[in-house]
C-alpha cells in the first residue's frame, strides 16, 4: 500500500483532484480492457509477459491462469489449486472489491 495513512477513498479523491473524474462509462471499459489483459494478446506482448509471470512463480502447469488478474489472484491467495484445469470462462471474471479503484489509480 502506497500510503498507510489513508484510506482508498482519499487516495482515489486525490487522484482525481490531481487528474479527472472518469465518468462510469470509462470506468466501465477501462475495467473490461483490463480484466482480459493477458487473454489473447500476443500482439501486444502481454500473453508472453503473463506466461513468463507464471514460470517464475512456479505456475506454468495452470491452464486456469488466463489473465493477469487470475495471476493476481492466484499469487495473493484468492485462487487456489480446486480452481485449476478446465477451460477458463474468460467471461466470468471475479475482480476484487477494490479493483475499481486499482485499476483507476493506475491510469492516473
Amino acid at each position: 500500500r502506497a500510503a498507510p495513512d489513508f484510506s482508498d477513498e482519499a487516495l482515489l479523491e486525490w487522484c482525481f483532484q490531481q487528474g479527472r473524474r472518469p465518468n462510469e462509462e470509462e470506468i466501465l471499459v477501462w475495467n473490461k480492457y483490463a480484466s482480459k489483459t493477458g487473454w489473447r494478446d500476443d500482439d501486444t506482448g502481454a500473453t508472453g509477459r503473463l506466461e513468463q509471470h507464471k514460470i517464475a512463480s512456479r505456475l506454468a502447469d495452470r491452464p486456469d491462469i488466463v489473465t493477469f488478474f487470475d495471476y493476481y489472484d492466484c499469487d495473493e491467495g484468492r485462487r487456489n489449486e480446486e480452481h485449476a484445469g478446465g477451460d477458463p470462462d474468460i467471461n466470468e471474471v471475479n475482480l476484487p472489491r477494490d479493483a475499481s479503484l486499482s485499476l483507476v489509480l493506475s491510469v492516473y
